[in-house]
């Protein structure tokens, strides 16, 4: 009688035992939706969304969210806490504008949020992201599919309303190369017989006023003015130009890295009003594969420039980490605005100055779902705490909090 009571006793306890380890192994592994549904209604999708290296860390600090089973999820994210995985998207990795703010006046190293990278005089367009690490000026209005803008800046007038990170995004073409050194110097014909064909290499300038000008398949390294006139066109397929800075010596021909210590005149892209360019860029395993125009990483100023009624087309990426794209601006009366059509746009800073009202950028950049980590403290329903950590994913970063931007996973006792 004793040995059968002993038994069940022994078989309620287990019983309760496996019941307890289900209940824990579910609140470990909460990939339920409830888990979901519960994250956005109790604002924990926000702390997902905002509180990763995607959005910049420590956005959100505190908050709780509610479990189906009736425990409550209590986070604290200590600053610098939260680890992305490194598949993980972060600001400037999916915008197709992305406007870099290479001026610093902070002793961190920081953009200035305050400095002015967008100048909209009437309206701006752009169907995908557009991440900032400075202020829109202007009058105009500016809309996105998703704006997301460094802490500080202001951006009156646009469309969603940006959302607020506190580092500045990292250009997301840092890793480019600057040309072979003994890429070969070129001139080009003094005669114009239309259209002048030219090859790759080494330009002191091309001039596209008087004739219109073919460019060959490879790198146009110009250390001078390229620009094409009313009336002409330029056109190349598989082109890249490299905006850069000559030698030091006059007398010798070339090219040299710009200085970071000092300004230095270099190469410039100008298409004047009437004007046409029509460049695509190297595809495939080329160096410069979907690049059309890229500079120096230390040349400054205004090294594009659309003026007036002028066209561009291509399929590829402007690169100018430290220069500004001017568009429009020509400075006749009454002139129509420039056609411009551009895979991406990677710039320190974009002047739209004029009627233009839409950006033709054509790059599709889809999304990345990313997975987080990040410490928290969870406090049972008992009320007894314990540290944790909280595996989150962003999928598709588009939009406001929804089921698919969740805690997918909440573990007890900091695993």
């Amino acid at each position: 009688m004793l040995s059968l009571a002993f038994l069940a006793l022994f078989g309620l306890f287990a019983v309760s035992v496996l019941r307890f380890a289900g209940i824990t192994e579910a609140q470990r592994m909460s990939t339920e939706r409830t888990a979901a549904a519960n994250a956005v209604a109790d604002g924990a999708a926000q702390f997902a969304l905002a509180d990763t290296n995607r959005l910049g860390c420590g956005t959100v600090s505190a908050g709780t969210m509610s479990f189906a089973s009736g425990d409550t999820l209590s986070y604290s994210v200590p600053p610098g806490g939260c680890v992305g995985s490194s598949a993980g998207d972060t600001p400037g990795q999916d915008c197709v504008l992305c406007l870099l703010n290479s001026e610093s006046d902070s002793e961190d190293g920081q953009p200035d949020p305050n400095r002015d990278v967008l100048n909209v005089d009437t309206a701006l367009k752009v169907s995908g992201e557009i991440d900032s690490n400075g202020s829109k000026s202007g009058i105009g209005a500016v809309a996105g599919g998703r704006l997301v803008f460094l802490n500080g800046a202001s951006c009156a007038g646009c469309a969603p309303a940006p959302t607020s990170v506190n580092s500045a995004f990292v250009d997301p073409l840092r890793a480019t190369q600057a040309p072979p050194a003994n890429t070969p110097s070129r001139s080009q014909p003094q005669s114009c017989h239309s259209p002048v064909q030219l090859s790759p290499g080494v330009y002191s300038g091309i001039d596209a006023t008087r004739c219109d000008i073919t460019l060959t398949a490879g790198t146009y390294v110009l250390t001078g003015a390229i620009t094409v006139g009313s009336g002409h066109v330029l056109s190349g397929t598989g082109v890249t130009l490299y905006l850069t800075c000559g030698q030091a010596e006059e007398d010798q021909s070339g090219w040299s890295p710009c200085s970071s210590n000092e300004e230095q005149s270099g190469g410039v892209f100008v298409v004047e009003t009437g004007g046409s360019a029509t460049l695509n860029p190297p595809t495939g395993q080329a160096a410069y594969a979907g690049l059309t125009i890229v500079s120096d990483p230390n040349l400054t100023g205004e090294l594009v420039t659309l003026q007036g009624n002028a066209s561009f087309g291509s399929s590829g990426t402007i690169y100018l980490p430290k220069g500004s794209l001017a568009v429009g601006g020509s400075g006749e009366e009454g002139s129509s605005s420039p056609t411009v059509s551009v895979g991406r746009v990677v710039v320190d800073s974009l002047d739209l100055d004029g009627d233009l009202t839409s950006l033709g950028i054509t790059e599709q950049i889809t999304p990345s779902c990313a997975y987080y980590t990040d410490q928290a403290t969870g406090q049972l329903a008992g009320g007894r705490q314990q540290p944790a950590r909280v595996s989150f994913e962003t999928n598709c970063n588009m939009g406001a909090p929804s089921a698919a931007d969740s805690i997918i996973n909440f573990a007890y006792g900091g695993r």
